[in-house]
């Protein structure tokens, strides 16, 4: 279980938490062109997974390729090339917020 910062007014009801705003990161890593990775984040069933991907190298002006596309079911992510297509390299961030 993960534990916030909640602000309450004078009536006892609550105006803020972090655990309704807040992401956290739970993992990140490279991603190599063309590659698959699948992680299972145990511990993060019920949770909104997200992935984050940045492209490490500007695409070429004369080579088609095509930015990595990620796959959430419950805590398992999967993030790789579209199917049949060409993939660049990118950084991949994990983010779950309960």
């Amino acid at each position: 279980m993960v534990y916030g910062f909640e602000i309450y007014d004078v009536h006892g009801h609550l105006t803020f938490s972090t655990s309704s705003i807040t992401w956290l990161q739970l993992d990140r890593f490279t991603l190599a062109a063309n590659q698959t990775v699948t992680n299972t984040y145990t511990g993060f069933n019920g949770w909104t997974l997200i992935a984050q991907i940045q492209l490490i190298d500007q695409p070429p002006d004369a080579q088609e390729h095509y930015s990595p596309v990620a796959s959430i079911s419950n805590n398992v992510v999967t993030v790789g090339p579209q199917s049949g297509l060409s993939s660049f390299a990118a950084n991949v961030i994990i983010l779950a917020q309960e």
